[in-house]
């Protein structure tokens, strides 16, 4: 798979039921809704840091 490929969710999750391909799906999860997850997060507490903890960006 190479970094521009873009695969459908039913292939992550299909990724994520198997050991070998666990960790590597997970991270493309992470990488397509962190900063999704971060703005939602800000929208409730309002604050950077605060929403950073949220959703454990460092």
């Amino acid at each position: 798979m190479s970094k521009k490929e873009v695969l459908p969710e039913e292939e992550i999750l299909k990724r994520l039921r198997n050991p070998r391909t666990k960790r590597e799906a997970f991270a493309e999860l992470v990488a397509r809704y962190s900063k999704a997850l971060y703005w939602q997060a800000r929208r409730i507490v309002k604050n950077h840091q605060d929403a950073d903890d949220m959703v454990q960006n460092q």
